[in-house]
């Protein structure tokens, strides 16, 4: 093996681990402070190429995560298709806008960042990011957990 090929993949390694550890560092807080970490179950359900198993940088994520602070493991499903805010069961559906397209003719595409909660269904009628509404429901499993409740809320059980 090349030696300057040695020590590049040497260098890649620790950086990589110095950029994690200040990452890891930056989650916990300060060192006298109890931080808990709700990490959501990616890979866990056989998504990649080899099933039930964790994918590598997850997995150094978490066992770095797990020396500085208290790692939760919280199911994420259905986390970003239920509304927070409200207790309603459907799903939310996609915020819709009109855009021309390519051939000229303006259509309603939907928009997959931003979601829609219908008031016909017993909803809100509020608009919510995806990702916001999923951290806050997952957010509220692991307060769940910590309080000792063990079964999910109503609107995101299997």
């Amino acid at each position: 093996m090349d030696p300057f090929f040695r020590k590049l993949k040497f260098r890649r390694c620790t950086l990589r681990t110095a950029q994690l550890d200040r990452a890891c560092f930056a989650l916990a807080g300060a060192r006298r402070t109890k931080a808990v970490v709700g990490f959501r179950d990616c890979g866990m359900a056989g998504e990649g190429l080899i099933k039930r198993s964790v994918a590598g940088p997850v997995k150094a994520c978490t066992c770095k995560l797990a020396r500085y602070c208290e790692v939760v493991v919280v199911d994420e499903f259905r986390t970003s298709k239920k509304h927070f805010d409200c207790q309603t069961t459907d799903d939310l559906t996609n915020q819709r806008v009109m855009r021309k397209c390519r051939d000229g003719v303006v259509r309603k595409v939907p928009v997959h960042k931003v979601l829609h909660c219908l008031r016909k269904h017993g909803g809100c009628g509020k608009s919510v990011d995806r990702d916001v509404n999923a951290a806050k429901n997952i957010l509220s499993i692991l307060q769940n957990q910590l309080a000792g409740i063990s079964e999910q809320p109503l609107r995101l059980r299997r």
